[in-house]
């Protein structure tokens, strides 16, 4: 009895396993880079709104912290990681309890005194790691926080 040389592959043989390869890592790829950008711009959006809840929290420190809308600002920008861009923006403002009309804050109304409260927002760049179809590459998230401070 002969004994039987191995079953070899042929030419083609290679060139298709070399060619679902080449496909294969190419769909990896890209769904490595979705999961990336997936989860960049969720800990980007987290980043934005942790800020904006920092410098609200800067406000209700104190009676005269809720009037220091630069000291608000700074404590936003100084959550933020150097070199991300953000601005920050906050505010002071005053509502009627009954009707939520907004009023002066040393105004009264028909049942005593407003209710202050501060709003803090944040506003930062993003741009994704590949230029996806159909998604925008460059956005910005935005980050607000509103806190009644009396």
């Amino acid at each position: 009895m002969r004994a039987r040389r191995p079953i070899s592959r042929s030419g083609k043989q290679r060139g298709n396993a070399l060619l679902e390869l080449a496909l294969f890592s190419t769909a990896l790829f890209l769904l490595l880079f979705g999961v990336a950008d997936f989860a960049r711009i969720f800990h980007s959006s987290e980043i934005v709104s942790g800020a904006a809840r920092a410098g609200a929290q800067f406000g209700l420190v104190s009676a005269a912290d809720s009037a220091d809308l630069a000291g608000m600002k700074q404590a936003a920008l100084n959550n933020a990681p150097a070199g991300a861009g953000m601005q920050a923006n906050a505010e002071r403002y005053c509502l009627c309890p009954t009707t939520g009309k907004r009023v002066s804050c040393t105004e009264t109304c028909e049942t005593g005194a407003p209710n202050g409260y501060i709003h803090v927002t944040t506003e930062m760049p993003f741009e994704t790691l590949i230029r996806w179809p159909g998604i925008p590459g460059s956005q910005k998230l935005t980050g607000s926080a509103i806190l009644r401070v009396y």
